[in-house]
């Protein structure tokens, strides 16, 4: 466990370095900061950065202002959402505290206005599709949609109970519909 956190090497004496359960405690604290989850789409943003820093022959660690700012262009230019984008600058934060380079709270001054230009994208950037509330009229104009695309009636049927029932009782998609037979509402869940 001590390449994930070289702050606390095993090499390097520290205060506490001579009791074991301490160390073992603070590194085990340190790795649970994260939820497996975390851990996976960090590592997926850290990859990136790495990627980045190879390609353009830039040190990964520390990071500077303008290493951050070209790689907030780079994701840019690969088309990631700001939501990914900020993920990713949480990954390279989190990949300089494993590598025991601290990093102040905030994105430096240029690498923040890069971002927020993100936000502000031009002519020909990718749009962020609205959610509209659904309302009787689309309610009416999807069962048309369903008549006029699904064959089989069995399925127009469902289809139609589906979006009524979502409609009527204001659920998500993910609340009536599931992946799995083990999620999504159940009819032993109705009662009338």
């Amino acid at each position: 466990m001590a390449e994930l956190f070289p702050g606390f090497p095993m090499e390097r004496p520290h205060p506490c370095g001579d009791h074991s359960p301490l160390d073992n405690n603070t590194r085990q604290l340190l790795l649970n900061s994260l939820a497996p989850a975390s851990h996976q789409a960090y590592r997926t943003g850290q990859a990136c950065y790495r990627n980045f820093c190879a390609t353009f022959r830039l040190p990964e660690c520390p990071a500077t202002d303008a290493t951050l700012t070209y790689f907030v262009g780079h994701m840019y230019g690969l088309g990631l959402s700001l939501a990914t984008a900020r993920q990713y600058l949480a990954a390279v934060r989190r990949l300089h505290l494993e590598r025991g380079y601290p990093m102040p709270p905030g994105l430096p001054p240029y690498a923040a206005t890069a971002l927020q230009g993100y936000q502000t994208r031009g002519e020909g950037a990718h749009q962020a599709r609205q959610r509209h509330a659904i309302t009787a009229d689309l309610l009416l104009r999807l069962k048309a949609g369903i008549i006029d695309t699904v064959v089989s009636v069995w399925d127009q049927r469902c289809l139609w109970a589906a979006a009524t029932m979502a409609f009527f009782c204001a659920l998500r998609v993910s609340e009536y519909l599931g992946s799995t037979a083990r999620r999504g509402l159940r009819r032993d869940e109705l009662h009338i």
